[in-house]
């Protein structure tokens, strides 16, 4: 939360362009990356596939992020943060199928309760007056929606990848995508 008001703050005063502030956040990775690289040099060994699934973690992971800057320009950080805020629930149903893992009845209604309230709070954020208005902000929440199960995805990759590649390794290969 601090993180995005942050965000908020300079996109609103500071670095008004969002394609200047996603730019900027590429260089800050590139450094990690560099500092990484120099600290803990590569030393996994994994196969062809999970690399790929590492890389696309990476990939899909920025792509979240840039939704998520695009969603802070446009709306209330208020709003914003519980769309945002809702992959663990994407993490879970991608969980499931993908890595074989198993949830209760008490779980399952959790994240419907999760997914509920989170529209409840992007709902009551939408202005009624203006039609044009409503269905902008609307496509901006679906959105900031997508970059949360973007992330979800982006975890769930990673999570496989850190099977064969080591945390390090796999920060490394993250951050410079």
């Amino acid at each position: 939360s601090v993180v995005l008001t942050l965000d908020k703050l300079l996109l609103a005063i500071h670095i008004p362009s969002t394609k200047t502030f996603c730019f900027l956040i590429g260089i800050v990775q590139l450094v990690m990356a560099l500092l990484v690289m120099i600290i803990r040099p590569w030393h996994s060994i994994a196969s062809l596939d999970v690399l790929l699934i590492g890389l696309s973690s990476g990939i899909v992971w920025a792509l979240s992020v840039i939704t998520l800057i695009y969603g802070v320009r446009k709306l209330e950080v208020s709003r914003v943060i519980p769309i945002a805020s809702i992959y663990p629930v994407f993490v879970s149903l991608m969980a499931a199928p993908l890595l074989s893992e198993r949830f209760s009845t008490i779980q399952y209604s959790s994240i419907l309760l999760t997914v509920l309230g989170a529209g409840l709070l992007a709902r009551s954020g939408l202005q009624i007056t203006d039609g044009h208005q409503k269905n902008a902000d609307l496509r901006i929440y679906l959105v900031v929606l997508l970059g949360s199960i973007l992330s979800a995805f982006a975890h769930v990759t990673y999570k496989y990848a850190l099977v064969e590649i080591e945390f390090w390794n796999l920060f490394l290969l993250r951050s410079l995508c």
